[in-house]
């Protein structure tokens, strides 16, 4: 598997700790248009999970030349799985994004790993990150939280650890 630069890495984690606790308001379809601001208040205060790794990765989730798809849990798992046009697979690593599609009428979800513990046969027992979702904002009124996320992608078989191709080390 790849391996994300440790510089890399350490400034996705860092961008993404910024917005922890910043009043961001969870809103499915909102964020990530805005994504050079480097305030947390990016795009009024008002974000999904795709739109918050959107502006982590510091790219505009609407399509692109180069990228015909949105950055959305769904289209960022097919393109890891089918053409690795913009995303590719990689360990879980700190830095790294863990994402799964939508299914069986379920939004999927993702977010940005800053710890992952594996067991011998690599498979993660436990997993930290910074994500955006809506039992956050319910419980804490913020949206954006580091937190643990092993039950939410480390347990779940359909999650796919990924992270941007030009962020990979050689």
């Amino acid at each position: 598997m790849k391996d994300i630069k440790p510089e890399i890495a350490q400034a996705r984690i860092e961008r993404a700790r910024s917005a922890v606790e910043k009043g961001i308001v969870y809103r499915l379809g909102k964020g990530g248009f805005n994504s050079a601001n480097d305030s947390p208040g990016w795009d009024h205060g008002q974000c999904d999970c795709s739109g918050f790794v959107s502006w982590v990765l510091q790219t505009r989730r609407s399509p692109k030349k180069g990228r015909n798809f949105w950055i959305e849990t769904t289209a960022i798992a097919h393109d890891v799985r089918e053409g690795e046009t913009m995303f590719v697979e990689c360990d879980p690593q700190p830095g790294c994004l863990c994402v799964y599609g939508d299914s069986g009428g379920h939004q999927g979800h993702i977010g940005v790993v800053t710890s992952a513990t594996l067991n011998g046969d690599r498979d993660v027992i436990a997993l930290r990150g910074i994500d955006c979702s809506m039992g956050s904002y319910r419980q804490t009124g913020d949206a954006v939280q580091e937190r643990d996320l092993t039950k939410v992608f480390g347990l779940n078989a359909r999650t796919i650890y990924c992270c941007l191709k030009q962020d990979v080390g050689t």
